[in-house]
């Protein structure tokens, strides 16, 4: 008797597992989809000067055309999403639908990471308020790096703690990688690339964390520095 109810008891407790694992999974769903409406609502071909730079760029790297360019200045990161959409889509309509979902997806990085370190209900405020408070919202809609680079930026976190997590080179060297991103997605990031870098200090090997975290790093701002 004792045996079979052990096994109800773990069996239930697995079951309540599930279903909180698919309230998770609708829930990001969601908050994707209703962040990506938000941003992706009253799109228009009315751009400021710096969205058509990166919209330029994009021509530039896709369709070769020269005959105006910043890229000696500019964060590259932006425009090569256009230009990979531009292949498919030549059009200011992609790269805003391109910029509100990134812009979305920083919400689902978010409540990953506060699930992490302050749990559920904590990790649901913030994803929230970074979905729909006004001003992410208002900044999302824009074809500029600020958004995006916010986005990125939760993204290298979240990969950092389930590297601390589950301590390897190759997790490590991700969020290493993901470091890169924000920097070629916005130059101004790199102040928050350094903070979030500290986090790799708190590595039980943290010298090889370091370096691991350093090769990732490079793998992804190396090309460009080539260039």
């Amino acid at each position: 008797m004792r045996t079979t109810g052990h096994a109800e008891a773990i069996d239930d407790g697995r079951e309540a597992d599930r279903r909180v694992a698919d309230a998770e999974k609708i829930f990001m769903i969601v908050l994707v989809a209703a962040g990506f409406v938000l941003r992706v609502w009253g799109l228009t071909k009315m751009h400021t000067w710096d969205e058509n730079v990166y919209l330029q760029h994009a021509e530039i790297i896709c369709c070769g055309k020269t005959n105006y360019s910043e890229l000696d200045r500019r964060p590259p990161l932006l425009s090569l999403l256009f230009a990979g959409v531009f292949l498919v889509w030549n059009s200011s309509y992609a790269a805003a639908i391109v910029t509100a979902l990134l812009n979305a997806l920083g919400a689902v990085w978010t409540y990953l990471s506060g699930r992490m370190i302050g749990g559920r209900f904590a990790a649901v405020i913030a994803a929230l308020l970074f979905g729909f408070a006004p001003f992410f919202v208002n900044v999302g809609h824009s074809l500029l790096t600020d958004a995006p680079a916010l986005s990125l930026i939760a993204l290298s976190f979240w990969l950092l703690l389930r590297a601390l997590e589950r301590q390897t080179e190759a997790r490590f060297a991700a969020a290493g990688f993901a470091l890169a991103m924000c920097v070629l997605m916005r130059f101004g990031a790199l102040s928050s690339v350094g903070v979030l870098w500290l986090l790799v200090l708190m590595a039980d090997r943290w010298a090889r964390a370091m370096v691991a975290c350093g090769v990732g790093f490079l793998a992804g701002l190396g090309p460009y520095l080539c260039w």
